[in-house]
């Protein structure tokens, strides 16, 4: 018979497979060598303290393969993601160069080549989800209260609210 097929493969990434060619059945086998995704991912950059990898890498926690969580203090900065300590590892960042993750959302990522295009954070709570299967990081931003309201009510007492929560003082004169 001479009708040429033809194998179609679709990797979501780049990675090494053994391949398994069955001529008598006509079936194909690939096996990852290793996994898609990486073991570990570190935000970087001057939104968690600065650009040392030995001094402020923040190591993300792996919920599943390829999706990792991170909560804690941002302050105003740029960052990134590295899938290691090593500034030659391959990172993720901003599909547009100086996104601003301000507002709670989903905003794209990306794989970066040559281009180093960062997030920008305000200074913030924070609660992140990076999705390397949808290239993709969930935001939930808390920010930070910089005043705080007083009030003076009848009767000497006194209302302090600190980030919505609401702190009584009484006293008597």
């Amino acid at each position: 018979d001479s009708t040429d097929m033809k194998f179609k493969v679709a990797l979501l990434k780049a990675t090494e497979f053994v391949v398994e060619v069955n001529v008598v059945e006509g079936s194909l086998t690939l096996t990852a060598l290793a996994s898609l995704y990486p073991e570990k991912l570190y935000i970087l950059g001057d939104a968690v303290g600065g650009w040392s990898l030995d001094t402020n890498a923040q190591e993300m926690t792996l919920v599943e393969e390829g999706v990792f969580t991170w909560s804690g203090s941002l302050v105003e900065g740029e960052m990134k993601f590295f899938v290691d300590k090593d500034f030659s590892a391959p990172a993720y960042g901003a599909v547009a160069n100086g996104t601003s993750i301000a507002a709670s959302g989903e905003y794209a990522i990306e794989l970066l080549g040559g281009e180093d295009k960062k997030f920008v954070a305000t200074e913030s709570q924070v609660e992140m989800t990076i999705d390397l299967k949808e290239m993709k990081m969930v935001v939930e931003v808390d920010t930070i209260a910089s005043t705080v309201d007083m009030v003076v009510v009848e009767g000497g007492s006194t209302v302090y609210d600190i980030n919505d929560i609401t702190f009584f003082c009484v006293y008597s004169i």
